[in-house]
């Protein structure tokens, strides 16, 4: 899946809220109007920033939680 998406400030922060919630839940499990996103995660999320002049990227890397992790 590769999809980008330009939300209002309220909408993004819903799909934050979202993404957390899931995270907690050791899950990504997550929806769109045409899309469906669900897997285990590992116990550790990388997280990586960006900052340049035009602004910031903050970007989140759900990995996959090993099949024969406990």
């Amino acid at each position: 899946m590769n999809k980008e998406f330009n939300l209002s400030n309220s909408d993004a922060a819903e799909f934050l809220r979202d993404l957390a919630d899931s995270i907690e839940k050791g899950k990504v499990a997550l929806d769109g109007s045409d899309w469906k996103l669900y897997h285990e995660i590992s116990e550790n999320v990388p997280l990586r920033i960006y900052s340049d002049n035009q602004g910031t990227e903050i970007g989140f890397k759900m990995l996959r939680k090993d099949r024969n992790q406990t």
